[in-house]
């Protein structure tokens, strides 16, 4: 049995995003959508995701990801949960920007994610 191997194959690295403060911001727009093609973007948010009192709660930011390029499966509502606790379960991550200085020292006791402020 011979033994084959994928040459020229390409995995996107991931990276991440917190929302609030800093996807919805229009130079981070910008830096995403230059570099949207070499990476597997995501978006990691704190907020809680639509539910019956508030369907429309996210729509900016579905907008935001849709304009973006970021896929839905790419959207990772935290339900007001730790960015950490989610990072040290998914290291697979090269880096996750937030606006929010505890997250980032949070996520930086991770020896794998890069928490970039």
């Amino acid at each position: 049995m011979k033994n084959y191997t994928v040459k020229n194959m390409h995995i996107k690295k991931k990276i991440s995003f917190d929302f609030d403060g800093t996807l919805n911001n229009d130079d981070v727009q910008n830096f995403v959508l230059d570099i949207i093609d070499k990476y597997d973007v995501y978006i990691i948010t704190s907020r809680v995701s639509n539910n019956e009192f508030a369907k429309n709660w996210n729509n900016d930011l579905f907008l935001t990801a849709d304009y973006l390029g970021i896929k839905k499966e790419n959207i990772i509502f935290l339900e007001l949960s730790d960015k950490y606790d989610f990072f040290k379960d998914n290291e697979d991550f090269i880096y996750h920007l937030d606006d929010m200085e505890d997250e980032i020292k949070n996520i930086n006791l991770n020896k794998n994610v890069k928490g970039i402020l």
